[in-house]
């Protein structure tokens, strides 16, 4: 089972990939992240995760973020939480920096196992903050996702997310499938990897891969 879960996970990046780089509207996008566990009990989780951005098949540093979150375990099924991130956009050619972003992300998370598998829905109101004049797209967005345990350290998990688009467009803009390999490494180290698929009706469709340490404190 593992074996063939696996050998899926190789062949839809490589088909992906491939199909990407004969696109000349397609680019490949890497996020490289640590993310820091400051707090982790029965009911709370507060995360910061700093994200570095490479575009142009992983060639081209693009600019870094920060993201902060915490989330409140209410039941066995249901979480709610709070993600923001601060977008720090690198210098342009000009010599003046590019427009900064800010967004705040409230968000509820039905979850329910059955068996070894975990079924996951995450509903999350995509709120961005309009600076220096510049406005940007608000999002409602709906993530349902399958987990499946691939031994006593590895988890694997499938998942698909819808964005409606407000801003007086109405409609479903973005969208994207992942594809998602965990690893506990310690009790205080993990190691994940999730390829990203996106297609927006605006930004260029593209490849991601999203590859992250978490450390507990």
């Amino acid at each position: 089972m593992l074996r063939i879960i696996l050998s899926v996970f190789v062949l839809v990046i490589f088909i992906t990939d491939g199909n990407a780089q004969t696109d000349a509207a397609a680019d490949n996008t890497l996020w490289a992240t640590v993310k820091l566990r400051v707090l982790s009990d029965d009911k709370n989780t507060i995360d910061i995760t700093p994200i570095a951005r490479f575009h142009e098949s992983y060639s081209d540093y693009r600019n870094w973020s920060v993201d902060y979150s915490y989330t409140r375990k209410l039941s066995p099924v249901i979480s709610v939480g709070i993600l923001g991130r601060t977008w720090f956009l690198k210098e342009g050619k000009n010599g003046s920096f590019g427009k900064n972003r800010q967004f705040v992300w409230p968000y509820l998370i039905v979850k329910k196992k059955s068996g070894k598998a975990t079924f996951a829905t995450r509903f999350m109101k995509h709120w961005a903050l309009d600076l220096d004049g510049v406005a940007d797209r608000d999002f409602f967005r709906i993530k349902p996702s399958i987990s499946y345990p691939l031994g006593d350290k590895m988890t694997t998990q499938l998942a698909i997310e819808p964005w409606y688009q407000f801003d007086d467009v109405d409609e479903f803009a973005r969208f994207r499938v992942e594809l998602a390999l965990g690893y506990k490494i310690t009790d205080q180290f993990s190691a994940g990897i999730v390829y990203r698929r996106e297609e927006d009706k605006i930004s260029p469709e593209f490849d991601m891969i999203v590859a992250t340490i978490t450390y507990k404190l």
